[in-house]
């Protein structure tokens, strides 16, 4: 019998507070010599059940589960059911199964405390309704949950919920298989709401991490591909960087770009260096919570600041390389096609520094404020574009595009000029030859450069169009595994996951366009350097013996590249620059004649014979300023001379002295 007072609550209660309260009276634990219930109530902590007008519960259930997680885990194979939604009393009959309400005893102890049980006529009622969805997910019915096992429920005239023979009832569920229910989070993979996660356009989910595709042990070889790749390309940009700072006077305008294209490669690979030796508990992964069931994650947004840092690097970096990248091409262009002296380039440095370093610190303040910032799990860095579509179309795809063609095409202008150049040095072979061995420098270089990126390029195209694809294979794959609703099966024809190879591919060309720039310092004069350097002697000697080489890779870099108007200027001041450019120019001389006789060919149909004619009256001059050689036997004596004289300021080559 119910008392008046519970009577009045009842009629009084929610409807589904008032499902709970009946089912409270169908049993009741039995009380103990004092009294007082054999069991304590415990706060109710299970997702699925958060949400019920009561928030204490006791352990063990019904179904024998002592504790409230493994009772969640158990609830796991009914969360596609519930999603759905193929019947309002669904969840609550669940939660009066697995975590059944529980009131504390009053203040003397005397209050019996209820356990309930679901009962009999609400069992049918939802196993009718959701018979299709259980049929679909492969949902087994738990053996204790079965109607016939239950009891009666009690119900009067007011109740909501009223038995009803299972073939009158009608169900909110799919009724043929192949209806596509679309895509459902996993519990395990749902996140706070409010952090703007996305999950193949579900909100407030997020991937699993450290790769959905992937296994761990293909996980770790990949990271560790990625860390020596990575390594490589910081060691040698650094060696770049590090030759510029020993001698800087060596690489002027044009050249001197390179040095901050390798800076940039430097930042990249350091990015990957750190991300891919950070572990399991990299930067790219939220953690994983077992308290509350929750998987690892990858991260997205700016709320972890490891990771915001990392891609603030490894973007801007990225950037900021084929930004550089461009800028060289720029140099080469106006120097080689635009005839431009080193001086009037140098001049637009300042320029050249704000467009390479403030358009990519303009992308990533972009990023920043779009919060498009994710994890990539696989390679430990943090990135934009790997996860989002649009992302990677106008953040990634766009501007790399843009600096390619834009470096590519004012490469090729500056090709052709040179081209030009050398076609008019063609009765001087060896100016010629050394000219031809410039361009090749500056072609292997470029090549060096353009393949690792294009292949990059290619990587992120393939990428934007295979990755829904790869997805939708990864659904297909794990719809049951995760208890979500699974697409039709007509959707798995031609559904594949993406290789290993592809992802190692496109790290390795991503980092492999840092690697060219050790080859553009390396010659002798380099090697000399660092001997120098490193065993703290001086360079006198060699600078002398190679100052005459060095001059005339200067005058010739300034009469092939800058054009024929600055050859006397650059012969006259000489003097001053003696370690400007590299060894790897011809002399200044024979290739003014080529280049200024570019233009008195035309008027003069033996220029060639007086040019030779020139040249030998030049070698004759030489010749006669030649020095005496010294003697056997008065070395000795020059020298103590010389250190009697006192140190003297240096004196020009005895070619200058005659010039």
């Amino acid at each position: 019998m119910f008392t008046p007072c519970c009577l009045n609550m009842l009629s009084r209660a929610a409807p589904t507070a008032r499902l709970f309260m009946l089912s409270a009276w169908c049993l009741f634990a039995p009380r103990g010599a004092g009294g007082r219930g054999t069991f304590a109530c415990e706060p109710l902590t299970l997702r699925m059940c958060l949400d019920m007008p009561y928030n204490l519960t006791r352990m063990p259930n019904m179904l024998g589960h002592y504790d409230q997680r493994s009772a969640g885990q158990a609830m796991e194979v009914f969360h596609p059911l519930v999603n759905l939604n193929c019947h309002p009393d669904l969840r609550p009959f669940l939660c009066a199964a697995f975590a059944p309400t529980c009131m504390d005893p009053g203040p003397s102890g005397d209050e019996e405390v209820p356990v309930p049980l679901p009962c009999q006529q609400t069992c049918v009622q939802v196993t009718a309704a959701c018979s299709n969805l259980q049929q679909l997910f492969d949902v087994v019915w738990p053996t204790h949950l079965e109607c016939q096992r239950l009891r009666d429920c009690m119900f009067n005239e007011s109740s909501r919920i009223r038995p009803t023979l299972s073939g009158t009832v009608t169900s909110s569920a799919p009724q043929q298989d192949h209806r596509d229910l679309g895509f459902w989070c996993p519990r395990e993979y749902k996140v706070l709401p409010g952090m703007g996660y996305s999950f193949l356009g579900v909100p407030d989910c997020s991937p699993p991490c450290p790769s959905m595709f992937f296994s761990k042990h293909e996980v770790s070889f990949t990271r560790s591909v990625v860390a020596a790749v990575a390594g490589l390309c910081f060691v040698s940009a650094a060696f770049t960087v590090l030759t510029f700072l020993l001698d800087y006077s060596r690489f002027r305008y044009p050249e001197r770009p390179i040095v901050f294209y390798a800076l940039c490669y430097m930042g990249l690979s350091l990015a990957y260096l750190v991300g891919s030796t950070g572990g399991e508990g990299s930067a790219a992964c939220n953690a994983a919570n077992q308290a509350i069931g929750l998987a690892p994650t990858v991260m997205q947004g700016l709320r972890a600041r490891p990771c915001t840092v990392l891609f603030m690097l490894a973007y801007f970096s990225a950037m900021a390389g084929a930004a550089w990248w461009v800028i060289l091409a720029v140099t080469w262009f106006l120097a080689a096609g635009l005839k431009w002296g080193r001086e009037a380039i140098e001049q637009k440095s300042l320029l050249f520094h704000g467009l390479a370093w403030g358009l990519p610190g303009l992308q990533t303040v972009a990023v920043l404020a779009l919060g498009k910032v994710e994890g990539d799990g696989l390679s430990g860095v943090c990135f934009v574009g790997l996860h989002n579509l649009l992302a990677l179309r106008y953040l990634v795809l766009l501007p790399l595009c843009l600096y390619v063609i834009a470096g590519a095409s004012l490469l090729t202008a500056a090709l052709v000029s040179l081209n030009c150049v050398r076609r008019q040095m063609r009765h001087d072979g060896r100016n010629q030859s050394k000219l031809i061995r410039f361009m090749t420098r500056i072609v292997l270089f470029s090549l060096l450069y353009l393949l690792p990126q294009l292949a990059a390029l290619v990587c992120h195209f393939a990428e934007h169009m295979m990755r829904p694809t790869w997805e939708m294979a990864w659904f297909h794959e794990n719809c049951n595994r995760l208890h979500i609703p699974c697409p039709p099966k007509a959707m798995d024809a031609g559904l594949q996951r993406p290789q290993l190879a592809f992802f190692l591919t496109k790290y390795l060309t991503t980092l492999a366009a840092g690697i060219p720039s050790v080859f553009w310092v390396s010659s002798c004069k380099t090697v000399h350097e660092w001997a120098s350097f490193l065993l703290g002697r001086r360079r006198g000697r060699f600078e002398k013996s190679g100052q005459r080489v060095l001059e005339d890779s200067h005058d010739l870099y300034s009469q092939a590249l800058l054009g024929p108007s600055l050859s006397r200027g650059a012969r006259r001041s000489r003097g001053t620059s003696t370690t400007q450019g590299t060894s790897t120019l011809a002399s200044s001389n024979a290739l003014e004649d080529g280049v200024v006789g570019r233009g008195r060919s035309r008027q003069n149909p033996h220029a060639h014979e007086e040019r030779h004619a020139a040249g030998e009256r030049r070698d004759k001059s030489s010749k006669r300023c030649r020095p005496r050689p010294v003697p056997p036997g008065a070395e000795k004596g020059i020298a103590v001379e010389e250190k009697l004289k006192g140190p003297q300021p240096e004196h020009h080559s005895s070619q200058e002295a005659c010039e």
